[in-house]
């Protein structure tokens, strides 16, 4: 009887069950769930259904929807509705991650304990988009490994993709290609934990060899250019560049900005500046963002605003208004955009903060278990919109737009 009882029940969980159960099933612990077909499937999203078959007599912790476009559904997105299990159905409206023309499966689940989840048989459909998809997907036909990417970069203008073994390309979103532009690019360049491009105009620079040496980019070379001064401390001691540091140009100059200093390099005069010499500071940079004029400098006691003229850093957000908003990625328009990763609900979520407003808005949230999340050094901001890319027998962006009025 145990045999045939375990038996049923794994037939239930995975075909299905039906309205009709064993007696032996009637003071079964697990609540039993399945999957109807999903409805109200237009551009907006697609409203996710399940009827409860039993509620079990067990206390059910949580309970929700998984889906995926993977059939077995080992790589899958979570939503969870709650602990207040009902005691006939439960539906949500999936309005956001859901790409039109794309197949996906769908099931209910169940938890009575952390280690203990009942689910349904999959359930397939095709979505039509979702409401909250500002993402757009294209593709360029040219090979490339995904395990050769170094790191992606990009500002109003220019983008580019550096290979691990060296190589340099130019990345022309509009017309779909996808140019060499350095193949004597030195290997320890795009594996330098500091490596970052530095755009002035159409010219290219670098700093290499533990921050100090100057590179720039001429007739598919890179040439030094120049050495910034060795930075010590009061006791006489080479300054660690291992924190957090910036890089940008700005009028004719190359700007470096740490933890512990602040230099720049005149290009017309050939000279170092030292700006700010602070070896006792305890605000280690994360990241920064540079849009024209505006440059914004994340810290861990918030969003500074670094004044090109003064090299003073006024607090723009505070840190408690940060909490939740993740990673400052991209800056347009008077907005600061920020993506953090949601591990309770297994979702990327993008926020927006208007300046002038002094106002969050959430933009978006998506599952990161999708194909368009990938590693973070293969994201770039270039114009209006934000990138991000994988490769493969051909390359493939997502394109995120940043215009948001």
């Amino acid at each position: 009887m145990k045999k045939q009882y375990i038996l049923s029940l794994i037939g239930c969980l995975l075909l299905g069950c039906t309205q009709t159960q064993p007696e032996e099933w009637q003071d079964f612990a697990f609540p039993l769930v399945r999957t109807l077909s999903p409805i109200n499937i237009d551009e907006n999203g697609a409203e996710f259904r399940a009827e409860i078959l039993r509620p079990g007599n067990e206390e059910v912790i949580d309970y929700g929807f998984v889906w995926s476009t993977d059939e077995s559904l080992q790589s899958v997105f979570r939503q969870s509705l709650g602990s207040d299990f009902p005691s006939d159905s439960f539906s949500f409206l999936m309005y956001y991650g859901l790409f039109p023309e794309e197949e996906y499966y769908v099931r209910a689940y169940a938890s009575v304990s952390p280690s203990q989840t009942i689910y349904s048989h999959p359930y397939r459909f095709v979505s039509k988009g979702s409401k909250q998809s500002p993402w757009s997907k294209g593709v360029i036909e040219f090979p490339i490994d995904q395990w050769k990417f170094s790191r992606a970069f990009g500002n109003e203008q220019h983008a580019h993709l550096s290979l691990k073994d060296g190589k340099l390309f130019e990345i022309d979103i509009a017309n779909r290609q996808l140019t060499p532009i350095s193949n004597r690019f030195n290997p320890a360049i795009s594996s330098y934990p500091g490596y970052n491009l530095i755009y002035k105009g159409d010219t290219l620079y670098t700093f290499l060899h533990k921050g100090r040496e100057l590179y720039q980019l001429e007739n598919d070379v890179w040439n030094l250019i120049t050495e910034r001064p060795i930075v010590r401390n009061n006791g006489g001691g080479i300054l660690s560049l291992s924190r957090g540091r910036f890089v940008f140009a700005h009028q004719s100059y190359i700007y470096e900005l740490s933890p512990f200093f602040d230099y720049r390099y005149d290009l017309q005069t050939g000279q170092w500046e030292e700006l700010r010499l602070d070896p006792y500071t305890s605000l280690s940079m994360q990241t920064g963002i540079k849009v024209g004029d505006d440059v914004y400098l994340q810290y861990p006691d918030g969003i500074r605003v670094y004044d090109l003229d003064t090299q003073n850093r006024s607090l723009l957000i505070e840190q408690e208004s940060l909490q939740g908003k993740g990673k400052l990625i991209a800056a347009y328009d008077g907005k600061l955009f920020f993506q953090t990763r949601d591990e309770d609900s297994r979702v990327i979520r993008f926020f927006l903060y208007d300046i002038k407003l002094a106002q969050w808005q959430e933009l978006e949230r998506y599952p990161y278990l999708t194909e368009y999340n990938i590693l973070e050094p293969f994201r770039f901001q270039a114009g209006s919109n934000w990138y991000s890319l994988r490769g493969g027998p051909q390359l493939t962006f997502w394109e995120f737009s940043l215009d948001q009025d």
